[in-house]
């Protein structure tokens, strides 16, 4: 089909602004019959700070109130903490002092993967792909670099040839993929080895999913599994691959970020209760939120020192928040209906200051531009930046904030 970078630029409008509706106080649900179900949201926002004499004092953190309704929630974050550590939360007023949980700060090491990738060749000496004999060399960038250099797109000449890309779904229970070959004269078979095990894909449509066990989603992680797929042609040529994990090096970087950061949550909506016999979060403003290292000493502290009408916030239809709001800035992108590219997927994710967009199977060697719709009636649309494909059609891309650059929409900060 035609993938042109402008209408996946529409795409892109659709999933990222759907996906960043996730973290934004400010959207509007439809119920149906075109009327706004919009319910008025209370937000308050403090900082916390390191007390004067605090060994680290390049620790910093913040605290959310927001009221909906019936429903409370609490959000406490920090960062620049010990990475892998436990810190107790408290709140105070007045002479009552309640712990309300616990942060343990992410310990810089990446989660489980969810993607993998593989690059098909003709094996240089027969051997198991899983042992590293495919001529993996010069495969393109995890950054989306285009390989040009590398030998190993779909251009040119350069003999039979493929890519393989797998995705896990969320519970981590099946797996997606989608595999491009050619110089084979139609494809007799394609199988996924996984340890002992060899799994036969679909070897017409080269597309679709199969469940996985636990071990075997850890086999995919260590790098022990590869693809193989057998030509229909004269010779019946085999490529494959040994399958290895998408964006790894991004992957350590974000994590790399991510350490030392952590998130507690309270939120009425799942069960939790406010602290200090609060009925609602206006009555903990003024408190003091307190962050405690093990030894009991105080490492960060602030307040929430008023609430203030923020707009509105999308209804789940049952008071609650869509699926996905316990973790509000990560979402999967997901395709509009109809569909402009039936198979492409991906990522968002607001970290802070930076904004990452990871998309997989586009057309390879394409820049596709990256837009975002302010949420609420009439919003406008403004183009962020773009990501450049690969030759798996896989790119990733991060945005961040630059002092003294503006920011779509009057926002001062991309956590805005």
């Amino acid at each position: 089909m035609d993938r042109t970078p402008r209408s996946f630029a529409w795409f892109l409008v659709a999933v990222v602004a759907a996906a960043v509706g996730l973290c934004s106080t400010v959207t509007a649900h439809d119920r149906g019959d075109g009327t706004p179900d919009a319910t008025p949201v209370l937000l308050g926002a403090g900082r916390l700070s390191p007390p004067e004499g605090a060994a680290d004092q390049d620790a910093s953190g913040s605290v959310h109130f927001k009221q909906r309704g019936e429903r409370n929630a609490i959000h406490v974050d920090v960062r620049g903490l010990e990475p892998g550590a436990t810190y107790d939360v408290q709140v105070t007023s007045g002479d009552k002092t309640e712990k309300i949980g616990s942060i343990t700060t992410h310990d810089g090491t990446p989660p489980p993967p969810r993607c993998f990738k593989a690059k098909l060749t003709v094996p240089a000496d027969g051997g198991d792909p899983a042992d590293g004999g495919d001529g993996n060399e010069g495969d393109p960038g995890d950054d989306g670099s285009d390989g040009a250099d590398g030998g190993g797109g779909f251009h040119g000449d350069g003999g039979p040839r493929g890519y393989a890309l797998f995705h896990l779904n969320q519970e981590r229970t099946q797996l997606r993929y989608w595999i491009a070959a050619r110089g084979l004269g139609g494809v007799a078979s394609a199988t996924l080895k996984i340890g002992d095990a060899a799994i036969a894909l679909d070897a017409e449509e080269l597309t679709g999913s199969i469940d996985v066990t636990e071990e075997q989603v850890a086999a995919l992680a260590a790098g022990t599994a590869s693809v193989s797929v057998v030509g229909a042609g004269e010779g019946a040529v085999e490529i494959s691959g040994p399958l290895e994990i998408c964006f790894a090096e991004s992957r350590e970087r974000r994590a790399a970020r991510r350490a030392g950061r952590g998130t507690l949550r309270i939120d009425t909506a799942r069960g939790d209760t406010l602290p200090l016999g609060a009925q609602t979060v206006a009555n903990l403003v003024g408190a003091t939120f307190s962050v405690l290292d093990a030894a009991g000493g105080v490492v960060l502290s602030g307040s929430v020192a008023e609430l203030l009408e923020g707009g509105f916030h999308r209804d789940g239809g049952d008071g609650r928040d869509p699926p996905g709001a316990d973790e509000p800035c990560e979402a999967d992108l997901a395709r509009p209906d109809p569909a402009v590219d039936p198979d492409a997927t991906g990522e968002v994710e607001i970290e802070g200051e930076e904004l990452e967009v990871e998309v997989w199977r586009l057309a390879p060697f394409t820049s596709y531009d990256v837009v975002l719709i302010e949420p609420g009636e009439g919003g406008g649309a403004a183009t962020i930046g773009q990501v450049k494909t690969g030759w798996s059609g896989g790119a990733n891309q991060e945005f961040v904030a630059k002092e003294g650059v503006p920011l779509p929409f009057g926002k001062t900060k991309i956590s805005d």
